[in-house]
């Protein structure tokens, strides 16, 4: 079996929420290992998200479990000197520290920059605060929503003539995830080229504003402000989404040029809707896309779902099945490519999990579990820093480390 792509790489992860954990939990499918640090005290922020009340509720949360999965979990208090001292010896055995604390926070610990640099000149560090380490905003505290606010995707999102709409898949954190794992692997690659280690500042309403530079470049260059559309598309007509024969059952639909809208008519087998001079071009499309939405609607109400997907993508008719969050889990096409399999986990049992098949050579070995709280502590102070049993139980019994919250809250 081929080893992970990023085995040997150790990343101390010192974030909380969902943003930073995004990060590293892309960095541990690729075989990184992954420190991620909490505390009694505090323990991470995702932990109560929409969990049931209760004894071995911190355990439960589907945030916690998807974003941490593959990680070691530790307890450390970082507001304690011997804490501290101990996130340093973390570090220096470490390629790299990641932190997404209010802009500030991380200093104030006793874990600046230059204090870790001291623990170990080559180390990389990101720091993820939402706004980043300089500027008017920087000490404000923020949130996936105000980011995508400040970001301007709201503004893009919703019904023509409604207001601003949330996307409500996660906010911005995940894509932040895959853009904040980017920059590591570049700060790591740049490490490997020099042996000197980097801090990047990396500000999440920075990264979340990026993404929508092909509308910013639009206002600038043509004077176009991008227009909330719905489900329609600038260029496609039909393009947006139709009920089928089983309740709640849709299915999406997307014609970038007349001859997959013949293709479309011909499935439909509607050859007078292909004549129609409403709809003989992709602009007369557009312009008429009511009247077009309700004759495909119409036809769709008759059709199963996975058997008109089918039909339309044997055609070249860009279609898929709208699922839900209970039925991707039955998708055949996600269950061929590995996406879908059962974790078990203490506490919380055998759950279904969903990780990215990256394309890697080889066969890939089991998702492991999100660590429960402290869960790695002997193997990081013991076996890790090689601190004896005898100093481990002294760091229980003074509330440093341990397994057992002091409170719920974050």
């Amino acid at each position: 079996m081929p080893l992970p792509i990023l085995n040997g790489l150790r990343i101390l992860d010192l974030t909380h929420f969902l943003a930073g954990p995004a990060v590293t939990r892309l960095i541990a499918d690729l075989g990184a290992e992954i420190i991620k640090v909490e505390s009694i005290q505090h323990f991470d922020g995702s932990r109560p998200m929409n969990t049931p009340p209760g004894p071995g509720s911190h355990e439960l949360s589907a945030a916690y479990n998807f974003f941490n999965a593959n990680k070691q979990g530790i307890t450390l208090d970082l507001k304690n000197a011997r804490g501290v001292a101990l996130a340093l010896e973390l570090a220096s055995v470490c390629d790299a520290v990641i932190e997404n604390f209010p802009t500030g926070t991380i200093d104030r610990l006793g874990l600046d920059a230059a204090t870790l640099r001291r623990a170990n000149p080559s180390i990389v560090i990101i720091s993820m605060a939402g706004y980043g380490q300089v500027g008017p905003w920087s000490q404000y505290p923020s949130f996936a929503t105000t980011l995508a606010m400040l970001g301007g995707a709201y503004e893009m999102t919703g019904r023509p003539g409604s207001q601003p709409t949330t996307p409500n898949v996660g906010g911005v954190d995940p894509m932040n995830g895959v853009l904040g794992a980017n920059a590591l692997m570049m700060a790591l690659m740049r490490r490997r080229r020099t042996g000197h280690g980097v801090h990047i500042d990396y500000a999440q309403l920075e990264a979340t504003t990026s993404l929508l530079g092909e509308a910013v470049a639009d206002s600038s260059v043509n004077r176009r402000v991008a227009q909330r559309r719905g489900n329609h598309h600038p260029v496609a007509a039909p393009h947006g989404i139709y009920p089928c024969r089983e309740e709640e059952s849709w299915i999406s639909i997307a014609v970038f040029d007349d001859a997959q809208f013949r293709s479309l008519c011909d499935v439909m087998d509607r050859p007078d809707l292909a004549a129609d001079p409403r709809f003989d071009s992709p602009a007369s499309r557009r312009d008429n896309i009511p009247e077009l939405d309700e004759s495909i609607a119409e036809w769709t109400r008759e059709q199963e779902q996975y058997d008109v997907v089918s039909r339309l993508q044997t055609r070249g008719i860009a279609s898929g099945v709208v699922h839900s969050s209970k039925s991707i889990w039955h998708d055949p096409h996600l269950q061929s490519l590995g996406m879908i399999e059962e974790v078990e986990r203490p506490i919380s049992g055998k759950k279904g999990n969903m990780r990215p098949e990256l394309g890697l050579s080889g066969e890939r070995s089991p998702t492991r579990p999100a660590p429960t709280l402290g869960q790695h502590n002997k193997w990081a102070f013991g076996e890790l820093l090689a601190h004896s049993t005898d100093e481990i139980e002294a760091l229980e019994r003074d509330q440093v480390i341990g397994t057992d919250p002091l409170t719920t809250r974050v």
